[in-house]
């Protein structure tokens, strides 16, 4: 049985790693991006990372979208988070949607950040 979860959204950071935003803990990372206005469908089939999606949407309702999370909830309750480098019209009800993972967003749980500083010096 197919149970992927998945979400689009409008974020303002991209793949270049720029303007990123820091979550605190993944509770913080889930309530931004649950509150946040989205795309949503589930029981799409299993989802491979860095691969295509088959969204059953007409492109031009989700054109706008940047940035997608999915869940393949019949393996575990972890969301993976991507940046969506290209749309490509199907059919009027399907849509290929291109990812790149978001290492930053997908492996925060994973991550220990310590404290740093950085030092500025002249040559």
């Amino acid at each position: 049985m197919s149970n992927t979860d998945v979400e689009l959204f409008i974020v303002p950071w991209e793949n270049d790693y720029k303007h990123v935003l820091y979550f605190g803990s993944l509770s913080e990372q889930n309530t931004y991006f649950t509150n946040k206005t989205s795309v949503k469908h589930s029981g799409l089939t299993y989802q491979r990372k860095d691969n295509v999606i088959r969204f059953p949407a007409h492109i031009d309702t989700i054109y706008n979208m940047n940035y997608a999370r999915y869940r393949n909830t019949n393996y575990s309750n972890k969301w993976y988070y991507a940046f969506i480098t290209d749309m490509v019209y199907v059919n009027d009800g399907m849509t290929e949607i291109h990812l790149e993972t978001d290492v930053m967003q997908t492996y925060l749980d994973e991550a220990n950040i310590m404290p740093c500083y950085v030092e500025r010096e002249h040559c």
